[in-house]
């Protein structure tokens, strides 16, 4: 009905008049800012902005996908406002939106995190042997199941098999993989962001199981899009995954590139994407896509069901151009000495313009702090130690402005918030394999 209704439109309203509605309802769009609710016990988030809506980052604070409720709007000279009313009623505010930022008088007390975190890995000489290279204990297991399996790759830049792609893997990948989340471009779009690029093609016994879409720039061998055959969890288990990073470390390194952008990842230190990503030996940089989406969040308060969430969920945030990571114990985490080694270094990423700050939320976790240094004093780069078990994360966004650029050590601020230095921080086989 609703389709109807738009064809009737098209044809009985003017394409002047038309576009005079668009414009118009382009600037509602500029001056009116929707506010959606999630208010559920143990966590009330509230996602302000049309952008805000991110069925993934739902799925993450609640473990299920669940549709926000619209409880109004407001203009955008009452978004500061707005925020303050609803910061005594929330556990978090998230605020995204192409078109505007946040009142500057809110984004002092806000994070912002990027869309994405890009990962890169750096290759070896094109005379160096590429296997030595990777061979390591994280990823032992991944190039054992390759030589077993018996891929083999192969380049190609048909438009037809790309159409076929698209369609056979990449759709139906996107659609199960992400679920409510998916966010799949029509054929047309996804023609013409990557009709000129080359389609890295994985197969097994001849048949086509796995694909990406790559793109050589200068000595950096990019990957764009990634699938496999959708619902075959035996090509999961013989490393399909494995197969098209791997094909294209190997293809980047025949050609002579000094690095392969193994792509995009979501900006959370336990994104399953990212700790895959991680074994290669990755690093971590701010992404090229979606610039304009950061996703600024406002912790509010210090109810448990608050520090909780950000607990389970460490998070890199982004500053002129660096990323932070945020790594958040409190009462919710309970390890020992043993598993919070296991912990840290499970999660420790590293990366050029990357720091990670440890913020200790209770007294309890404050008095460990000599424990954790001791724990991460063989990381190849010192993290940050942030006690605010007395004092505020409303601190938290001036804190990490105001030591953005120091690499020593962390002036202890002027109230009840103490912070220190930790000692050190962090963190076909070839073509033999094809």
């Amino acid at each position: 009905m609703l389709e109807l209704i738009k064809r009737l439109a098209r044809l009985l309203v003017p394409a002047s008049l038309r576009r005079q509605i668009r414009r118009l309802r382009s600037l509602a769009m500029d001056i009116w800012v929707p506010i959606y609710r999630i208010d559920k016990p143990g966590l009330t988030v509230i996602q302000i902005g049309r952008e805000s809506l991110d069925p993934y980052l739902v799925h993450l604070l609640y473990g299920e996908y669940l549709v926000p409720e619209k409880v109004g709007s407001v203009p955008v000279g009452s978004l500061d406002r707005a925020i303050r009313r609803w910061e005594a009623k929330a556990d978090l505010i998230f605020f995204r939106s192409a078109r505007l930022s946040p009142p500057a008088a809110v984004t002092r007390r806000m994070l912002m995190l990027p869309c994405y975190v890009q990962q890169t890995v750096d290759l070896p000489p094109s005379t160096s042997d590429l296997l030595a290279h990777f061979h390591h204990r994280m990823t032992k297991g991944d190039l054992d199941r390759l030589r077993k399996a018996r891929f083999q790759y192969e380049i190609t830049h048909d438009p037809e098999t790309l159409r076929h792609y698209y369609h056979h893997l990449y759709v139906p990948y996107i659609q199960e993989r992400h679920l409510e989340s998916a966010d799949i471009p029509p054929w047309p779009t996804f023609q013409t962001l990557y009709g000129d690029m080359e389609l890295l093609l994985i197969r097994k016994d001849g048949r086509l199981v796995a694909g990406n879409v790559n793109q050589q720039i200068g000595s950096i061998y990019r990957s764009h899009v990634s699938a496999t055959l959708s619902g075959e969890r035996d090509l999961l288990k013989a490393g399909v995954m494995s197969a098209l990073y791997w094909f294209s470390f190997v293809e980047a390194h025949r050609r002579g590139c000094l690095e392969v952008d193994m792509g995009a990842a979501r900006p959370f230190l336990k994104d399953g994407v990212l700790m895959y990503k991680k074994k290669w030996s990755s690093r971590l940089a701010p992404s090229i896509y979606k610039r304009d989406l950061g996703l600024w969040l406002l912790p509010c308060g210090s109810r448990p069901s608050m520090r909780r969430a950000l607990e389970d969920n460490p998070f890199f945030c982004e500053q002129d151009g660096r990323l932070t990571g945020l790594i958040f114990f409190g009462d919710h985490t309970v390890l020992n000495d043993e598993e919070l080694a296991g912990y840290l270094r499970h999660i420790f990423v590293s990366g050029e313009s990357l720091s990670i700050w440890i913020v200790l939320l209770t007294q309890d976790w404050a008095a460990r702090a000599e424990a954790i240094r001791n724990i991460v004093d063989s990381y190849a780069r010192a993290p940050r130690i942030l006690d605010l078990s007395s004092g505020s994360l409303a601190e938290l966004s001036g804190l990490l402005r105001d030591n953005s650029r120091d690499s020593m050590t962390i002036p202890v601020p002027s109230g009840s918030c103490r912070s220190c230095r930790a000692g050190v921080a962090g963190e076909g086989i070839s073509a033999r394999l094809a």
